[in-house]
């Protein structure tokens, strides 16, 4: 969900990276009919493969993870084909440009309505798996009842869609919109505008160090109560010389087995674990799911997912621009312009079209690029885990602390419902997770290979970002622009 979010984001800020706003190609109410009605598609067939596999496993509940594994990957492909239409209906209808000229400047008014119908698209597949939801949490009711686990109401089909929104959707999109908010305000009012980049930087930063903060309360959040489980995992943090501001109770009511941490600072630090793996979880897994966030602290893994960001961002996008400029001296669109030229389109409809194509294919290729580099960082916060749950007298990795990670990620799937095979962009598939852990045995603790790569992988973005930043920095100038001139900073301009 957060790499559709960042392509969802990523449209929104396109015309600014093409410098040239599309023009729209139509008007009224033709232009939304035509900007709206492609989305029913992926829409309605959500909704009818909710459907579907509600009664597939109606008729054949032993093939439930089969009809489960097939059912997500149908959502998938229908975020996907959203993300598509989003995308045509910005570059070819010029619906984002249309839109800025009939609402005005108003900050976020244009963003909120591009990204509404690409947002709806998963929240009504939400609504529409609720059914299927629920009939795993009652299967799960029994088994609850018989070890002694406390019981929780199903919870109402607008909670749920409304939980899903919180958890899945606003951990990334409403930084993501407070960010573009104030990107725009600083364009539209601050005086003078030399100062507008400076600005802009000072404020994303502070609402990305304020973020975990506002998510805290976003979601459904309360301090652990006092008792031994908090005292076990205060003394880990100490043991491991982690500060956090407080440990979180995660409230989902049992319908996620998760855990996470977030802030870069420690009175800004907060470490979440949810109330079902806190109930359901064995002592140990509850302390290896921990020991993994720590990881991500103790390795620095926020911040160096950040200069890895930058820098390969950098780099990506440097290459797609530089593929299309090769691509317009050689002269390999001329038969294309030639071609929407004949269907009186215009070439210069069709350059930024292309450059657009080019900027898409650097975004594509920066998400892989970053995806792998986010699964080293995983899988060296699974390493940790396995490190801690070693005995301190132990030179070597155990088998059974391997085995305590192993068995956590295997837990977490198994509680969510999740296919152990199915891959994530960010932290990978639980298979692959586990059959790394179980290599682990035998291995020093104080030299285990992931640890040499991720340093190598860190240093080597470092390097190229303050690579990239002597560029820009020391190459030529291009030919001066007037304020007028300059682009808006994110989002839409109204044209004149």
């Amino acid at each position: 969900m957060q790499l559709y979010v960042l392509l969802l984001i990523l449209a929104v800020v396109m015309p600014y990276e093409l410098e040239q706003q599309p023009t729209p190609q139509l008007y009224g109410w033709p232009m939304v009919a035509a900007a709206l009605g492609p989305y029913l598609v992926p829409l309605l067939a959500s909704v009818l493969m909710c459907l579907v596999a509600e009664r597939r496993i109606n008729r054949q509940p032993q093939r439930v993870n089969r009809t489960l594994k097939r059912l997500q990957n149908g959502l998938l492909a229908m975020q996907f084909a959203a993300l598509g239409v989003t995308y045509a209906v910005l570059l070819v209808l010029g619906w984002g440009t249309w839109l800025a000229d009939t609402l005005g400047p108003t900050v976020l008014v244009v963003e909120l309505v591009v990204l509404a119908p690409a947002l709806a698209v998963p929240i009504v597949a939400w609504w529409a798996y609720y059914p299927i939801d629920r009939r795993l949490h009652e299967a799960a009711l029994v088994r609850r009842l018989d070890e002694g686990l406390p019981v929780n109401a199903v919870p109402t089909r607008a909670a749920y869609v409304w939980g899903q929104v919180r958890h899945q959707l606003l951990l990334l999109l409403l930084p993501m919109l407070l960010i573009l908010a104030w990107g725009q305000t600083l364009h539209w009012h601050i005086r003078p505008r030399k100062y507008e980049e400076l600005y802009a930087i000072v404020g994303g930063l502070a609402i990305f160090s304020l973020a975990p903060l506002v998510i805290r309360f976003v979601w459904d959040t309360t301090p652990i109560a006092p008792g031994p489980l908090r005292d076990g995992l205060l003394a880990m943090c100490r043991r491991h010389r982690v500060r956090v501001s407080e440990l979180l109770l995660w409230r989902t009511h049992t319908g996620m087995i998760n855990g996470a941490v977030m802030g870069l600072f420690g009175r800004l630090r907060y470490i979440l674990l949810t109330d079902g793996l806190i109930e359901q979880l064995t002592g140990k897994q509850v302390e290896a799911v921990m020991a993994h966030e720590l990881g991500h602290v103790r390795r620095r893994h926020m911040v160096w997912l950040a200069v890895c960001a930058f820098a390969t961002i950098g780099v990506t996008f440097s290459i797609a621009e530089q593929l299309h400029a090769l691509g317009e001296r050689l002269g390999l669109y001329d038969p294309l312009l030639q071609r929407f030229e004949q269907q009186n389109m215009g070439g210069t409809d069709a350059r930024e079209l292309i450059a657009a194509l080019f900027l898409l294919a650097g975004a594509v290729a920066w998400a892989l690029v970053f995806g792998w580099i986010s699964r080293r960082f995983e899988r060296q916060a699974d390493t940790f885990a396995a490190q801690h749950l070693t005995p301190p007298d132990s030179p070597h990795i155990t088998e059974e602390a391997a085995e305590s990670m192993a068995g956590a990620l295997l837990a977490v799937a198994h509680l969510n419902h999740a296919p152990t095979d199915r891959k994530s962009w960010r932290h990978g598939s639980i298979d692959w997770r586990v059959n790394y852990l179980r290599r682990l045995p035998g291995t020093p603790t104080d030299a285990c290979h992931i640890d040499r790569v991720v340093r190598r992988t860190c240093w080597a973005c470092a390097a190229l970002l303050i690579a990239s930043a002597a560029w820009q920095w020391w190459a030529p100038a291009g030919p001066a622009k007037t304020a007028a001139d300059a682009p808006p900073l994110v989002g839409y301009n109204p044209s004149p």
